[in-house]
């Protein structure tokens, strides 16, 4: 299964009566993909299930650029990956184990912050935080681009 959740919200701002008029978009993509087997199910004692997850969180907020379009000014991409496996026999659980991640990178004017946690088998693997700068993460513009199709 693979879905989808998108949008956008755009705000106009006028300061005072005649003043300027800001324009800011504020977009979101919520994609998720499962996709889970039970190669056995006799009864709910007798079984085996096994799934992956993706959950996604793209976010980015926009100002209106004097040339019509829109100019990224903050972006978060949050990424969950999950894989899991549970099965019975004659009521005894036989296996259950699994392992995820979470990467987490957000950008705009005060910065980058990029996250990555990794777990497997019930204990973290892995709790870095990562290098912003210039060929590493993605900038906001990059991650506006990436929303962007995402949303198509």
């Amino acid at each position: 299964m693979r879905q989808s959740e998108f949008g956008a919200t755009d705000i106009s701002t006028e300061r005072g009566r005649g003043g300027s008029t800001t324009q800011v978009r504020q977009a979101w993509s919520y994609p998720i993909t499962v996709d889970s087997q039970i190669p056995v199910l006799i009864d709910g004692n007798n079984y085996d299930l096994q799934a992956t997850v993706t959950q996604g969180r793209q976010l980015t907020d926009s100002v209106a650029s004097g040339r019509g379009g829109w100019r990224v000014v903050s972006a978060t991409d949050d990424q969950v990956q999950a894989q899991g496996v549970m099965q019975r026999s004659a009521g005894v659980v036989v296996q259950a184990d699994g392992s995820d991640s979470e990467h987490y990178v957000a950008t705009g004017d005060g910065g980058c912050y990029d996250h990555l946690i990794t777990a497997d088998h019930g204990y973290v693997t892995a709790d870095r935080l990562l290098r912003c700068g210039p060929g590493q993460g993605l900038s906001a513009k990059a991650q506006g681009r990436r929303l962007a199709k995402v949303q198509r």
